[in-house]
């Protein structure tokens, strides 16, 4: 039985993602822009940031919803409700997600915004997709499709042709799923949306998985994964490691299969993204099933049930029936079994039939044949408009000349009697408050911004270290990369966990331990690691220089410590004791301290270096293993 799997949706963002976040906040903090730009960068902010912090993403975005409506700016109001919408689709609130959508829809009715209008009902395509009301989804795609011709909406048509392709995934219509997909690729690559190419062959990769296609599955998704990795696209890098993981499952490669699962449902845990987690709980327990852990499996599958209930997702519900059933035929329950065959087949029913089937074809067909005739039609209320300007043209002349005399006497009495209203309204608190909420996106963008630069530097050095043959030169390039690395990390945590003051030391360490084994080639999964960091925070002062001597003490440690170790242990502990920290590092390998003593390394002054300037003593044995404590004096804790 094969996994459940993900296809990227892709929706008419009006904007470019990730890459744009430093540049569209620091615009917002620009008091010479207005506040309907101010507004606009806002929501193209909050969607950005939905792809690492969905906290973060909604108060940007409810952020953005209030002040369009203190000023009555009718584009941005709507824009922030079909924002809105979209991020309770992606948590699985489809409730919630539509009645935010009905309030975008009727304001851009009025203002004649097309291409909002085809964003929205591709949207509200999309939600009856994913609930298995396929005939309702098309009609919703062909109404889409209507308002983005209008408005000639390139990006728009090409997101129309993903969805359609999954409606044919969904009917197993393999060819004309995969045909609407690189059609998809090739109109976003024209227009340089780069993210959404990836978006393509993500899906493309997995209608091969549909095939058992399962070498062009791999080959498909190693290109979606680079563009993400690219893009810091954190979703799509967590998509693409799900897929991988069900691809290692089909080819019984089974402990891949669950290291790549969890990695993915990690990140969406913290992005608090409760449709994708969901489904990955449920492909953990098909996991655990396969490999006969039956009470896991159990619990992943009931947990994911229950989840998809809660958001009347019919599509996923189907899919955790049918895997309940095996998992409990498997275990020789077949009372059990049937059950839930029988609510896989009522389940099934309800989304899938002939009408729904024909319904697709005939909508498609009847579109295209009238695709002329709309045309036409356009054509020919373009001349009658015209000719009705033009009538109107001299009349408007002196109507303007006469009214602007009035309009400006009365918009200058309006603006006395508004700022006389503000003046009065308008408290110290409301001014410190929006003061301090901009501060806090400019804080976070900085380290961000620090963070990336720091991505470049470690970038530059890679590309440096390629064109270097001599063995101790690439290895000091190394070692600058992996201290480059471990400083951007600080500044990472800081930014996504909305806490710049200080950083949480466990998950630092946990994190630069495992980009540490990953870039020595050692497997994880096979070594002994003991993190203990009494959930110690540390301001960013601190945090820095320490995080510089583990990283220092980490590498010497891979590097050397453990040749002819069977079983190689790391443990690495801090801890407060009266008025110090104690920070202690120790391996189990053959290192001695003579080699530190007599050792000319730049690594080993860094680490003295810094532990002077935290106020430390370096204390150094070799009893089973090299054994580093250092007690620190001059920090600060947050």
């Amino acid at each position: 039985m094969k996994h459940s799997i993900y296809f990227l949706i892709v929706f008419l963002l009006p904007f470019q993602l990730f890459s744009s976040i430093p540049d569209s906040l620091l615009i917002v903090a620009n008091k010479e822009i207005t506040q309907e730009k101010r507004i606009d960068y806002l929501n193209k902010s909050g969607v950005d940031f939905s792809l690492i912090n969905i906290k973060k993403s909604d108060s940007i975005l409810k952020l953005a919803l209030k002040e369009a409506k203190n000023i009555s700016y009718d584009y941005g109001v709507a824009m922030a409700y079909n924002n809105i919408g979209e991020m309770q689709f992606h948590s699985g609130s489809f409730d919630t997600a539509i009645a935010f959508i009905n309030k975008a829809i009727p304001i851009r009715q009025k203002i004649k915004d097309y291409k909002g209008l085809g964003n929205s009902y591709l949207l509200f395509g999309e939600i009856n997709r994913t609930k298995g009301n396929y005939q309702k989804a098309t009609q919703y795609y062909i109404t889409a499709l209507e308002f983005m011709e209008k408005a000639k909406d390139k990006q728009g048509l090409a997101s129309l042709k993903i969805n359609l392709g999954l409606v044919y995934v969904a009917q197993k219509k393999y060819t004309a799923a995969k045909k609407k997909f690189k059609v998809a690729a090739k109109e976003f690559l024209a227009i340089g949306s780069i993210q959404h190419v990836a978006d393509c062959y993500n899906n493309l990769a997995m209608v091969a998985y549909y095939e058992n296609d399962y070498a062009s599955t791999t080959e498909w998704l190693k290109k979606s994964l680079k563009i993400y990795t690219e893009n810091n696209n954190t979703k799509g890098q967590a998509t693409s490691y799900i897929n991988i993981g069900a691809t290692y499952s089909e080819t019984k490669k089974f402990k891949e299969a669950e290291y790549h699962f969890k990695k993915g449902l990690a990140i969406y845990i913290q992005m608090k993204n409760k449709l994708y987690a969901s489904v990955t709980r449920l492909n953990l327990g098909e996991l655990y099933r396969k490999t006969k852990k039956y009470k896991k499996s159990q619990k992943y599958l009931t947990e994911s049930l229950e989840s998809f209930k809660q958001q009347d997702n019919k599509e996923y519900e189907k899919h955790a029936y049918t895997y309940l059933a095996a998992l409990f035929e498997d275990q020789k329950e077949y009372k059990k079994a049937m059950e839930y065959m029988k609510l896989y087949n009522i389940t099934k029913d309800s989304i899938i039939n002939k009408a729904n089937t024909t319904a697709i074809a005939d909508m498609e067909a009847k579109y295209q044949g009238d695709a002329k005739q709309r045309s036409i039609n356009e054509k020919e209320k373009e001349i009658t408009q015209q000719k009705k300007l033009a009538l109107t043209k001299n009349r408007e002349k002196n109507i303007i000349t006469f009214s602007g005399i009035a309009i400006v006497f009365i918009i200058s009495i309006f603006a006395f009697l508004l700022y006389q209203k503000l003046k009065q309204s308008n408290t110290q608190k409301q001014i410190i408050e929006q003061k301090n909420n901009e501060n806090e996106l400019l804080l976070g963008e900085i380290h961000h911004r620090v963070k990336n630069n720091l991505q470049v530097i470690s970038s530059l050095l890679s590309l440096q270290e390629r064109n270097i043959e001599d063995k101790s030169a690439k290895a000091a390039i190394l070692e600058g990369k992996e201290r480059v690395k471990s400083m951007g990390l600080i500044h990472k945590l800081l930014y996504q966990n909305d806490n710049y003051s200080g950083v949480e030391m466990d998950d630092y360490v946990q994190k630069l331990t495992a980009s540490l084994l990953d870039s020595f080639g050692m497997d994880e999964t096979k070594f002994k690691l003991d993190i203990d960091f009494s959930k110690i925070k540390l301001d960013v002062d601190t945090a820095i220089p320490m995080g510089l001597i583990i990283n220092e003490l980490v590498i010497n440690a891979l590097k050397y410590a453990y040749k002819n170790t069977e079983k190689p242990a790391l443990k690495l502990n801090l801890k407060k004791k009266k008025e110090e920290l104690i920070l202690e590092i120790a391996d189990n390998g053959i290192g001695k301290i003579s080699d530190l003593d007599n050792s000319k390394s730049f690594g080993m002054k860094l680490v003295k270096s810094l532990s002077r300037q935290l106020g430390g003593t370096l204390m150094i044995n070799d009893e089973n293993g090299l054994h580093v404590q250092i007690n620190i004096t001059d920090y600060k804790l947050v």
